[in-house]
Formats: C-alpha cells, structure tokens, sequence
C-alpha cells in the first residue's frame, strides 16, 4: 500500500532526486532531468513544484535533491546575490565551495520582461521600461518572487525611477489580471508561452537592468562519484534548446494542455534520439494518490494526538500540580486564533442550573479570591456571583449573538 511505503521503504540504491520551481518550465525541465537519469537505468523522482529559488536552491544545497535547473541571472542577483561583475568561472568557483556543480547550459536565455497588452502599450505609446515613468496611473501586478527578488521590483523601481505601486500575486493570476483590464503591467519570462496568448508586447529594458539568464543544471558535486553515468547523460542537454524551441516547449503544455512529463519524452525522442518510457499519471490516479495520502496524514496526527492526550490525561489525573498546568495550557490554547471580539465588548451573565465555569480553574478562582464554593453542582442549583479573579480567564471567542471562553458564558454589552 502506498502508505506503507512511507514507513517500511524498502533498502535499495538511492534514486536521483531531481527538485524544480513553481512554474511550468521549471517543471517541464525537471522532468527531463528524470527521463535522462532514467534511460541510464537510474532510479529517479521528480520532487515538482518545491516553490520559489530560495527553497529549490536550499534543498539542493541541504542535500534533499540532487540537481535541478537554474538561470544564470539568478545565481548572481540572487542567489550569491554579487554585483552582476562576476565572470562564470568565478562563479562556478563559489558554488564547488559550496559542494554544487555548474553543469551544462542548455542554450537558452530566459530573461525577465516587463510586459503590458499590446492594444492598451499602443494607445499610451509606451515602447521602454522608462516610457512607463509618464504614466503614474498604470496598475503594476508581480508575482510574490519577483516583488522579493534582488534582482525584482525593488531594485527595478530605483534603477528606473517608477512612481507606481505594485502588488503581488502568483505568476499565473498575474496573467489573468492583466489579460482581463484588471491591471496593466506585469513580469514576465521571455519564453513565456502565454505572451502571445493573451495579446502581450514586452517592453524594451532600455537600461539595461535584468541580466542574461543562461539556463544551466546544478547538480550536488558528489552525484559525480555517486552517479557518473547521469551526469554524462545531463551533458546531452548542452546548447540544446534555443529560446524559440522551450517557448514552444512550454506552449504543449500551457495551451495545448499536454502534460510536462508527456512533452518532455517527447522532446527527448524528437530532438535526443532517446527512448524513455514516461507513464503520466490520470487525473483519477491523481486523486486516488492525494486522497490517499490526505487520509493517511490525518490518521497518523489522529494517532499521535490520542496518544499525546492519554498520556497527559494518565500524568494529569496521577501528579495534581502537573494536571493544574496541562488544563491551564490546554484552556489557553482552545483560545487560539484570536477572536475578533474583546472584553470589553461583552458582559457576564450566569444562567440557571449552569456553572459560569468549570474545572480546576474555577476552583482555583474561588480560592484565590476567598469565595466560598457552591455547596452543590446538581442540575438546578443557582451559582453564587463570580469572584473578581474571573476576568483573568481566557480570551473571549465572538458569535453572532455571544461571547463564549471554554468555560463561561457572555451576552454583548
């Protein structure tokens, strides 16, 4: 069972482990990676969508992957975030101290664009990045990378003097935005495939501010030892996809809506003359394995919270001063999140034949205070009025017509 597999994985060679970024020609590109260590008779998995470079680069650095594609760009701005000077042997050099290997470029340069509709760019006569300056009113939408980046927004909008504002959004809604007058500018990959499918122009970076972003493979420097013979497979990738060839790459599967794992068998047939075998997962098969898996995490929280809680419940009820401290930390976690309602928004009211609160904390409350307790609990007594420690009891949780703590009753003021 596929749960099993989680616990009791069987002892075997170490598969490759390749990562990729959140964005179609990421994924697409790490699938490729897969298929080349797979037709080396390698076992490999394709750890997709990992997020944003900061992720991708950490696991790789951490030693979770094994390789995955990066740009040149990025490495300088980014991720060794240098001044741009940097020849790529120096950089090279910085990564091996690292223990990660610059592999092959595959030929492309996928640089960021800033781009706007063709009709509405035409109508204000904007060409450059600096004709944007005149006009203050333009609505900027980035994805959340790009508006963190060194190499993003903020550096963009000093380099060019922007008045504008921008917000973020993920890269796709971004399109999405633009495309429907929701906002005018965006960034953009130069090999975007979804440039011509929305009617963009991209605008000319006249200042020159984004750097040449060489697709490469980084791969960790011990897969050369471990896995020569995928290494020398990732070298059949070098200067093997022109711009021309991954925007229509990318277009299989952002229009066609071809998967990546498909279209990257087929690039490495069409254009390497190598076979490989890639069985795509349906979209039932999907749903079985995330329902799957989403079944067999709660299981386990479910497991390991029943656990927890009999223990404490064991320890609590045996050691008095240790069961004092769990109740208390367990009243003031049900109090969490926040609620949107305050103290001084609501007022006690106590029914009858209903405690205001129960437990060890009104116990403690009475004796704190000197209020005698109540004589009896039964069904129907009336509860004495509630000493002055009361309001020291957990924070407030707001509804439509009350405010309720875990052990008290409120009506609004």
């Amino acid at each position: 069972m596929a749960g099993g597999f989680l616990f009791f994985r069987s002892k075997g060679p170490k598969p490759v482990r390749i990562g990729s970024k959140a964005f179609t020609e990421g994924v697409l590109l790490g699938d490729v990676l897969r298929l080349l260590a797979e037709s080396e008779g390698v076992a490999s998995e394709h750890r997709e969508q990992m997020g944003g470079t900061r992720i991708v680069w950490g696991a790789l650095v951490a030693g979770e992957i094994d390789a995955y594609v990066e740009y040149t760009g990025t490495l300088q701005r980014e991720i060794l975030a240098t001044d741009g000077r940097r020849s790529l042997a120096q950089i090279r050099k910085q990564l091996e101290d690292q223990g990660i290997r610059m592999g092959p470029t595959l030929g492309f340069n996928n640089t960021y664009d800033l781009g706007m509709k063709k009709e509405r760019a035409e109508a204000l006569g904007i060409r450059t990045v600096s004709d944007l300056r005149g006009h203050p009113d333009l609505r900027f939408v980035f994805s959340h990378e790009f508006m963190d980046r060194d190499d993003g927004w903020p550096a963009l909008k000093r380099r060019y003097d922007l008045p504008h504002a921008a917000r973020g959004s993920d890269h796709d809604l971004a399109y999405r935005a633009v495309a429907s007058g929701e906002a005018d500018v965006l960034a953009v990959y130069s090999t975007d495939a979804k440039i011509p499918m929305h009617g963009l122009v991209t605008l000319d970076d006249d200042l020159g501010f984004f750097p040449t972003y060489e697709a490469l493979v980084l791969y960790r420097t011990e897969l050369e030892t471990t896995q020569p013979d995928v290494v020398a497979a990732f070298e059949l990738l070098r200067d093997r996809i022109d711009e021309a060839r991954m925007a229509g790459l990318n277009a299989e599967v952002e229009i066609d809506e071809r998967p990546e794992l498909s279209v990257a068998a087929a690039f490495l047939e069409e254009d390497l003359g190598l076979y490989v075998a890639a069985e795509v997962e349906t979209t039932a098969q999907r749903i079985l394995r995330m329902t799957w898996e989403h079944v067999l995490l709660v299981v386990v929280s479910l497991l390991i919270a029943v656990l927890v809680g009999l223990f404490l419940g064991v320890v609590a009820a045996k050691t008095r001063v240790f069961g004092q401290i769990v109740i208390g930390v367990v009243g003031a976690a049900q109090t969490f999140p926040g609620s949107p309602c305050s103290r001084s928004s609501c007022r006690c009211s106590v029914s009858d034949g209903s405690p205001p609160w129960s437990g060890w904390s009104s116990t403690a409350c009475y004796r704190s205070s000197g209020t005698p307790m109540p004589a009896s609990r039964g069904s129907g007594a009336r509860w004495p009025s509630p000493p002055a420690c009361w309001g020291s009891l957990p924070a407030l949780d707001c509804s439509a017509s009350s405010c309720r703590s875990p052990r008290r009753r409120f009506s609004r003021a």
